[in-house]
């Protein structure tokens, strides 16, 4: 069992560029993973290990907030998510970027209002269109008891919303002068 609120966001600072950026560098107790996972939808085969993960981490970097995603994306692939309350989101993936991170993700860039929907409401599914085969899969969080990290779709909405929410606070923490707090508020 896990806290779910065990998540840490740090400062990061590049020692040879003195680049400065915020990442999150604790999910949920789980050292390991810095991504909240979830799982391609698959009705025929329904087992943990068929099933494609795609994971999500909130990076700030340069004054910008990006989303970065590891696992089966493409560049000019296109991705969408739809939140419990109907609003969409649509990305397309432009280039990888590595934030100081040895995992390989590509990262796409949030404006200040996309950062507060992913703060704020839960994440319902995403769609993924291949942009080289035209085809598409769809995914999210499952119920799913012998998938340990986070048993309910429930318990992995809040986790993401979570981490969204621990990046707000450092970048907020680390950038006074910038209003950002406000983005949690409202």
């Amino acid at each position: 069992m896990y806290f779910i609120d065990d998540t840490e966001a740090s400062l990061i600072i590049d020692d040879f560029t003195k680049q400065q950026s915020i990442q999150i560098t604790k999910v949920a107790g789980n050292k390991l993973n810095l991504f909240v996972d979830t799982f391609e939808f698959n009705e025929r085969n329904f087992f943990v290990e068929n099933l494609k993960k795609l994971g999500f981490q909130f990076v700030y970097d340069e004054g910008i907030f990006y989303l970065r995603i590891k696992g089966v994306v493409n560049k000019k692939d296109k991705i969408h998510f739809l939140f419990e309350n109907g609003d969409v989101i649509v990305k397309v993936i432009p280039k990888t970027f590595t934030f100081h991170r040895t995992e390989y993700a590509e990262a796409v860039e949030l404006n200040l209002e996309e950062i507060k929907r992913f703060a704020t409401t839960f994440l319902k599914k995403w769609k993924i269109t291949k942009s080289m085969l035209n085809t598409f899969s769809i995914g999210g969080f499952i119920d799913n008891k012998y998938y340990g990290q986070y048993p309910t779709s429930e318990e992995g909405q809040y986790l993401l919303l979570l981490t969204i929410r621990q990046l707000i606070k450092q970048v907020a923490y680390h950038n006074p002068n910038l209003n950002y707090q406000q983005l949690l508020l409202s």
